[in-house]
């Protein structure tokens, strides 16, 4: 059980600081803001710059990606789902570590790595809502 609590705690930190590196990227190799601002692919983050707000902004995504993987992963701990559950949380925390390189590494190859990994994660989630929804969904009551 400790164990499990560790990995909950070690993934939802690394996904936080992930978002760190992130973004700490992107500003250090976009050059200036002008150049973020015309090539960034996030609309939000474009309005976030221009209106001087990134570090709340970050502290705000921090937070909440922290709080989200750690109340998801805490509720699924006991669930035959937990690993996918973590699995598609770290695949999150991996694409966002990278994801500012992609400013310095400038290719579509390595772009279209950072989204697929970002798209089988998509899956791996809906897979398990899925999975909690037809298997712990409780069937009508048949009526006699």
């Amino acid at each position: 059980m400790v164990e499990k609590k560790n990995k909950i705690l070690a993934i939802s930190v690394w996904l936080a600081i992930s978002i760190i590196i992130d973004y700490t990227c992107t500003l250090w190799f976009s050059g200036s803001i002008e150049n973020l601002i015309n090539n960034e692919h996030s609309l939000l983050l474009i309005q976030v710059v221009k209106h001087e707000m990134l570090i709340p902004y970050v502290l705000v995504m921090i937070g909440l990606y922290f709080s989200c993987s750690y109340l998801a992963l805490h509720t699924l701990k006991n669930h035959k789902i937990f690993p996918v559950a973590l699995l598609s949380i770290a695949l999150i925390a991996i694409a966002h570590s990278f994801a500012g390189i992609s400013w310095y590494v400038k290719s579509a190859l390595y772009t279209n790595m950072i989204f697929t990994f970002l798209a089988v994660s998509f899956g791996l989630m809906i897979f398990c809502f899925a999975h909690l929804v037809i298997w712990k969904t409780p069937a009508p009551a048949t009526h006699s």
